[in-house]
């Protein structure tokens, strides 16, 4: 039987893209032996259930959680024959989240309306854990695991990061894949900078060896993107050939300036297409090619055409109104707009049909017809 692997390395978008691409690539391989890597902080409730029907209904495929897996990540796979996790793995549960945006001014009759939308959304969060927590329990039991639907909820509430010992012990996955060295320290550290923006729990601190595969792949990757040539592994091309049992001598300034230039200056790197890091004299200067100043300067122009457009759609959306002028970010002044067109009608009726009034049009005009009467008119104006 032929052997295919799947690698989810990316979020399981709710555009559908990871579902049509999981499910074309079962059917292609739908007697074949599948494994399915996984390496994601998760995504959409919906997607990632799809996923786990799909990958049920093939009935040959194990997944491999590596790395970081969490949220619908951690579940998705519970289709699959057998779930594995790496050594070096970290799996996180958590409460599912709803999508909520008000950007609005609300009266007391929209804001009771508001507050009933709220606990609607607030019921189908409640009711998307309790099916999660559900799919948690059956894989625990289905494991021979001795836990109640009140423990995995208390868990996914909790939401702390676990080992993959934890995992097993809990039922969540088979078996551990032993020495992985899935996770290298740049990918711990790219998530451990986004954790706070998507609200989730703190990573534990760790140093964690390098995996050279991994990064291998990572730098082929990059230079496929870029062009240029890989360094044969162990050899800096910069140097010249140095005779058979001859050994070079260390330069520890050296060492530390091109360990500091490869972990801070990532992006320089990658834009140049470097297969090294830039060559860092003992006085701390880096030298220049004028082919490299003229690819950071297209690289500065193409960025300030970008920081133009946002300035001018961020312009262009403060002049609707001060409250959108009011509000942090252009994203949110989006979801401002949109939540005000949402709320209006997408075709405005004809002419001949009067639009209705509101409680408001109607108090004003009842006030404006009181006022004609002489003792209106002198309250008025007293």
């Amino acid at each position: 039987m032929k052997q295919a692997t799947l690698k989810i390395y990316e979020p399981i978008d709710s555009y559908g893209w990871q579902l049509y691409r999981v499910r074309m690539f079962l059917a292609d391989h739908a007697k074949d032996e599948v494994t399915i890597e996984v390496n994601s902080l998760g995504g959409s409730v919906n997607d990632a259930m799809m996923i786990s029907k799909e990958i049920q209904d093939h009935g040959n495929v194990t997944v491999r959680l590596l790395a970081f897996c969490a949220s619908a990540v951690t579940w998705m796979g519970f289709g699959a024959k057998r779930v594995e996790i790496a050594d070096d793995a970290l799996w996180l549960c958590h409460q599912s989240s709803v999508l909520v945006s008000i950007y609005s001014s609300l009266n007391a009759d929209e804001l009771e309306r508001t507050i009933e939308d709220l606990k609607k959304s607030q019921k189908l969060a409640e009711a998307t854990d309790l099916i999660i927590a559900r799919k948690y329990l059956d894989k625990a039991t289905a494991n021979g695991k001795d836990t109640t639907l009140a423990k995995v909820l208390d868990l996914v509430k909790e939401e702390k990061y676990l080992t993959a010992q934890e995992v097993v012990d809990l039922g969540f996955a088979d078996g551990i894949i032993k020495n992985a060295k899935s996770m290298t320290n740049e990918v711990r550290q790219f998530v451990v900078e986004n954790h706070a923006a998507l609200k989730m729990p703190a990573v534990p601190e760790e140093t964690v060896q390098e995996d050279e595969g991994l990064m291998t792949r990572v730098r082929n990757i990059v230079t496929e993107l870029f062009g240029g040539k890989l360094p044969e592994p162990g050899k800096n091309p910069t140097q010249e050939p140095q005779p058979e049992g001859e050994k070079q001598p260390d330069n520890p300034i050296n060492n530390q300036q091109t360990k500091k230039m490869e972990k801070k200056f990532l992006l320089v790197n990658a834009l140049l297409a470097l297969t090294t890091a830039l060559e860092v004299s003992d006085d701390g200067k880096v030298t220049l090619t004028v082919d490299q100043l003229q690819t950071i300067e297209d690289a500065l122009a193409q960025k300030k055409i970008a920081d133009d457009a946002v300035r001018e759609a961020t312009d262009a959306l403060d002049a609707i109104s001060d409250n959108v002028k009011s509000i942090d970010g252009l994203k949110n002044k989006v979801m401002a707009v949109k939540t005000v067109l949402d709320r209006t009608p997408l075709v405005a009726p004809t002419a001949q049909v009067p639009l209705p009034k509101s409680e408001e049009q109607k108090k004003a005009e009842e006030l404006a017809e009181s006022a004609k009467d002489e003792i209106n008119q002198e309250a008025k104006n007293i």
